[in-house]
């Protein structure tokens, strides 16, 4: 299964079964073009993006939130990660 949030003109993907995040462009004629895939923890299952693109949290099922620093290209640094009491099995995020 595949989750999808946006940010602008960025797509990010969480891919259960890979356990990655991919993140795409977006061109003014609705192009997407792939820009990579950063790893995160096993079995995301949702993300959000904070207002204004800077950070990208990935929720994942054994009840981590994984936290990416995203570049203006669309890059993404984890630049951290955290475990959420009682949050194994909880599904969606929500950044503000």
């Amino acid at each position: 299964m595949t989750w999808v949030t946006s940010d602008g003109s960025l797509l990010f993907a969480s891919n259960t079964g890979s356990a990655a995040e991919s993140g795409y462009s977006i061109s003014a004629s609705g192009q997407l073009t792939l820009l990579g895939q950063t790893a995160t923890d096993p079995a995301t299952i949702d993300a959000s993006a904070t207002p204004g693109g800077q950070f990208l949290y990935v929720q994942a099922g054994p009840g981590v939130v994984d936290e990416f620093a995203v570049a203006p290209a669309g890059s993404l640094t984890k630049i951290g990660s955290v475990t959420v009491p009682n949050g194994s099995g909880a599904e969606g995020i929500v950044a503000r």
